[in-house]
């Protein structure tokens, strides 16, 4: 595929000409016009990085201007405040008001939302007076600034007034019982894992986190289970969760874990967990861990070597998860006609006559191949002296192959077959030719990168037989006109 190529070249510095001169060694079309879209892609985001950058040293110039933000939101999520400065929504210059319906930037002295930073998001909530209401839809953390992004719903909000600040309690309450699930998290992945993981990253909001981690090899489903208990043990034990402001030294010298990519101040706040954990950590987070009230593992994957992620929800999106996991079990059982104790012996057994009935079918369909090729080249047509079969089938690309072996063989001379399946709306297709076709100078990997963007794909294979799949099926019909091109084009 084009992307695969271009990948070869852009990131690894391997020349087009020579990834393709390889491929066609061992039969590989090379999707010469996917590369090259993918190479104009590059060059027109590569202009706008240009542009982009010049805007983002305009911003960091505004935002400078500005006066640092002191943020008093780790007690009180509500206060008032004066409006200092008003942005237009890019950063890029200061407005004196916002109207109704319109989007911008609002900046405090104080403020109780948390500016998005450390991997937590921002928080959202309201900015209001009896002149006016603004949606807080996100907020950001930049150059020790907290930046509010709201768009106004009623009235109009100009610099100097004076506004009540509101922080939607349920969503920083289900994002702080997000973050010090985190820290559990991570306490557990060491306790069973062993000393050597560190964390590589996080995203924690309201609906849920992920976690990144630093581990060899995947984690067993036995070793999720155990990190899983550990983590909701620490929670049934309602573990205080406090709170110190230290001098950075000193938290080193006490064995306080800390992110090695963030850069840390002076003075740094320190969130201990119990005896078990403590870390470095500016994040909202809760008075103890029985507010969590749950915790559920959703999935564990690899993001880099040596880097895995664990995602994860609390509280009452672990409840709902739990529940319609329970839901979909129960109708998996009233389908089954079946109870719990016996599911899993019952689903064994219908998975093996399963299998055992696609085994018969598959004997019974290559008793029946013979017959089955000589009722499909009847229906060839003929070109230039050649027949051509086109058809659309149902069946497995293993068994396909066959056929088209087969169908070759039973044509013995002067025979083409393409046979193709549509399936989740992608194209996949069979191409065949007898040998005095090939020996005619018709090459069937040629073929396939002629339809290859057509059907937005790739494939290969030998100058007799390729595979080929894409995920266009629309111009089904301009492929076979080009297959019977090429036909009629070396058989002149």
């Amino acid at each position: 595929p084009g992307d695969k190529v271009f990948q070869l070249y852009d990131t690894y510095g391997f020349p087009y000409e020579l990834t393709k001169e390889i491929a066609e060694e061992k039969g590989i079309v090379v999707d010469e016009q996917g590369f090259k879209t993918c190479l104009d892609k590059q060059r027109q985001r590569s202009k706008e990085m240009s542009h982009l950058k010049q805007e983002i040293f305009s911003a960091h110039k505004i935002i400078l201007n500005l006066p640092q933000t002191e943020f008093i939101g780790y007690e009180r999520l509500e206060s008032e405040e004066e409006v200092v400065e008003i942005l237009d929504e890019n950063l890029s210059t200061t407005i004196e008001s916002l109207d109704k319906d319109q989007r911008g930037v609002v900046v405090f002295k104080k403020t109780p939302f948390y500016g998005e930073s450390g991997g937590q998001v921002g928080d959202r909530g309201l900015i209001y007076n009896s002149d006016f209401k603004g949606e807080v839809y996100d907020t950001k953390l930049n150059e020790d600034r907290i930046l509010h992004y709201i768009q106004v719903i009623k009235g109009t909000v100009k610099k100097g007034d004076r506004v009540k600040l509101e922080v939607d309690k349920e969503k920083r309450l289900d994002t702080a019982r997000n973050h010090t699930a985190t820290h559990l998290l991570h306490y557990a992945l060491r306790k069973v894992l062993g000393e050597h993981v560190e964390q590589a990253g996080s995203y924690v909001w309201w609906e849920g986190f992920r976690f990144d981690f630093t581990h060899f090899k995947a984690v067993s489903e036995q070793e999720l289970k155990w990190i899983e208990e550990l983590v909701n043990l620490c929670v049934i034990n309602n573990d205080p969760v406090k709170v110190r402001v230290i001098p950075f030294e000193q938290a080193k010298k006490e064995g306080v874990l800390a992110l090695f990519t963030e850069k840390y101040k002076e003075i740094v706040r320190v969130i201990e967990i119990g005896d078990y954990s403590k870390e470095l950590c500016g994040g909202t987070h809760l008075k103890s861990t029985g507010q969590i009230g749950l915790f559920k593992i959703n999935s564990e994957s690899a993001v880099a070597s040596g880097i895995r992620r664990i995602e994860a929800v609390t509280g009452r999106v672990a409840y709902n998860y739990i529940r319609e996991q329970e839901e979909i079990l129960q109708e998996l059982l009233v389908t089954l006609k079946t109870d719990k104790s016996r599911v899993n012996e019952q689903l064994k057994n219908l998975l093996a006559k399963v299998k055992d009935m696609e085994s018969q079918l598959m004997k019974y369909k290559l008793q029946e191949l013979d017959s089955q090729a000589e009722k499909l080249l009847k229906e060839a047509q003929e070109v230039k002296g050649v027949k051509y079969l086109f058809r659309e089938m149902n069946d497995d690309p293993k068994f396909l192959g066959l056929l088209v072996d087969k169908l070759k063989e039973k044509g013995k001379r002067q025979t083409a077959v393409v046979l193709f399946t549509i399936r989740d709306n992608r194209v996949n297709l069979l191409l065949g030719f007898t040998p005095d076709l090939v020996d005619k100078g018709i090459d069937a990997r040629q073929i396939v990168k002629k339809i290859s963007p057509l059907i937005k794909g790739g494939g290969g294979g030998r100058k007799d037989f390729v595979q080929a799949g894409g995920k266009d099926y629309s111009r089904i019909q301009e492929v076979t006109d080009i297959i019977k091109q090429e036909i009629i084009s070396n058989l002149k």
